[in-house]
């Protein structure tokens, strides 16, 4: 689970074009409950960083996990075309990507 997890912080921090499902999915863990600031799951965040030649100081990940605003901007739009498809009727009613972007931003703010 770690390891899946690290893996989808990655995704979402270095993918060449940024995804709304690897925001979602990180959200989803986070409304579950699940501690993705565990010292486990942060350092091997920083080696899949490390081993896709990215800046391995997660400072630079505190906001919107290092995305710059345009991208995120470029992501709202395409949200209901590559994300709405895959999600169940209640998932998509519930699933705010400005809400989202708060609680990953509130979680890793603080510890990097």
């Amino acid at each position: 689970m770690k390891e899946l997890i690290a893996e989808k912080l990655r995704a979402a921090a270095t993918r060449e074009t940024i995804v709304p499902r690897d925001f979602y999915d990180i959200d989803f863990v986070l409304r579950k409950g699940l501690d993705l600031t565990e010292p486990e799951i942060l350092n091997l965040f920083r080696k899949k960083l490390e081993e896709d030649h990215a800046s391995p100081d997660l400072a630079g990940y505190r906001v919107n996990l290092g995305r710059k605003e345009k991208e995120i901007m470029d992501m709202k739009k395409r949200i209901k075309q590559e994300l709405s498809e895959v999600l169940t009727p209640d998932e998509r009613k519930n699933f705010d990507l400005d809400s989202a972007l708060r609680r990953i931003n509130n979680t890793f703010g603080c510890i990097f």
